[in-house]
Parts: structure tokens; C-alpha cells; sequence
């Protein structure tokens, strides 16, 4: 399996936030939602999709969706539970 390196500096800003002792809690939740979301949207880049026409307010619209059935998202390890509600919301 392809190993992918998110190399952004809002996720180095997470991580960071993440790894400060001075964090709160609520402080924490954010940065993990946030760096979720990233690393779900960079999951995401591979997703297949397909060719689909919508009508918008004004005409139609050529455009892709997403082919097939959503994937499947599983926390194997405690630590990446927080991860879950990120990936789901993308």
C-alpha cells in the first residue's frame, strides 16, 4: 500500500497544538477535528468518481460524483478514535 506524507503547514500547525502540554481540552478537540478533516480530505484525493449532470438555478451542469458505494471508516486504534467524526463528516 502507497504510503502518502501530509506535508502542509495548517497539519504541522495541528500536530503542534496537539503536542503543546498547555493545551485544554477543548483546544485539543479542535486541532484534532481540524487536522481530521485534512488528512480526510488528502485520503479523499483518490476516491473514483464519474461523469454526472446537475440542474443548477440557472442550467445545467456537468460535474463529477462519486462513483460506487461510500468507503468504509474504521478506528483500529484507540488513539484514532478522534479521527472518526472528520472522516465521516467528509
Amino acid at each position: 500500500m502507497p504510503v502518502t506524507v501530509l506535508d502542509h503547514p495548517l497539519a504541522t500547525a495541528r500536530l503542534a497544538t496537539l503536542r503543546d502540554v498547555a493545551t485544554t481540552t477543548p483546544g485539543f478537540r479542535a486541532a484534532m477535528q481540524g487536522l481530521g478533516l485534512l488528512l480526510a480530505a488528502e485520503a479523499a484525493r483518490r476516491v473514483a468518481t464519474v461523469a454526472v449532470r446537475v440542474q443548477t438555478p440557472l442550467a445545467l451542469c456537468d460535474t463529477l460524483g462519486l462513483a460506487g458505494r461510500a468507503p468504509a471508516v474504521v478506528s483500529v486504534l484507540r488513539a484514532g478514535q478522534g479521527l472518526v467524526g472528520p472522516f465521516l463528516e467528509v
